[in-house]
């Protein structure tokens, strides 16, 4: 009888102790720091992160800078987020989905960019820039209500470049990129003044429907269509 009522006390220790321990959610932050808490192997980032990781997705509302990094798959962020990217190795794609911005500074990524449906009248909304290199993918920009857009001295290796029914309110320029095969840019609205030149094309550089004022080129192209020249 002793030793049964010694394994009880035991045992409801050990339960008490399991009651006891705090679950970690996947909302845990650190204050005035960096924050990632990974989860299936997606890193969640809310402030600045650096590192190496598999995934990594900004969420709804946060904001996050993410520098010096590689991620072996994607990176993703979600609606009316704010992602900024300086100088990371991203092997599979970046997307931006209503995010307020996604700006991508320099480095590598070997999937593709694709930034849509984005409400950000006030700021650069949609930024691909300063030497970034896309070993096999393509920038697609879509449907965005931004302040600006702006791909300039990016180097696509074998892909394309898309700008499509984008209104901008201060900023467009698709300046001095280096683009194995085609650009296409159409239907973007906006009074502001938009760029489409100083470019090299591989294949085609077409241009129509966008509002005026509008200025196409000139871009060094194996042929140029419509607007652009």
């Amino acid at each position: 009888m002793k030793h049964l009522a010694v394994f009880l006390l035991t045992v409801l220790a050990v339960i008490a102790c399991q009651d006891s321990t705090e679950p970690v959610g996947i909302d845990a932050e650190v204050v005035n720091g960096p924050s990632s808490v990974e989860l299936s192997g997606d890193t969640r980032c809310v402030g600045t992160l650096t590192g190496t990781f598999d995934n990594v997705f900004v969420p709804v509302g946060k904001s996050c800078t993410l520098k010096n990094s590689t991620v072996k798959g994607n990176v993703k962020a979600l609606p009316n987020s704010k992602l900024f990217m300086r100088n990371n190795r991203v092997d599979g794609n970046i997307d931006g989905d209503e995010a307020i911005l996604v700006q991508v500074r320099g480095g590598t990524v070997g999937g593709s960019i694709q930034i849509k449906e984005a409400f950000s009248p006030k700021v650069l909304g949609a930024a691909v820039y300063d030497g970034t290199v896309l070993t096999q993918g393509n920038i697609q920009i879509e449907k965005n209500e931004t302040g600006g857009i702006l791909i300039r001295d990016v180097h696509l290796k074998k892909g394309n470049i898309k700008v499509e029914e984008n209104i901008t309110r201060s900023s467009f320029n698709v300046v001095r990129n280096r683009v194995a095969q085609n650009v296409q840019v159409f239907k973007n609205r906006g009074t502001n003044q938009k760029y489409v030149r100083n470019n090299t094309i591989g294949q085609i550089v077409q241009c129509k429907e966008n509002q005026s004022p509008f200025v196409g080129g000139p871009n060094d192209a194996g042929d140029a269509e419509d607007q652009c020249f």
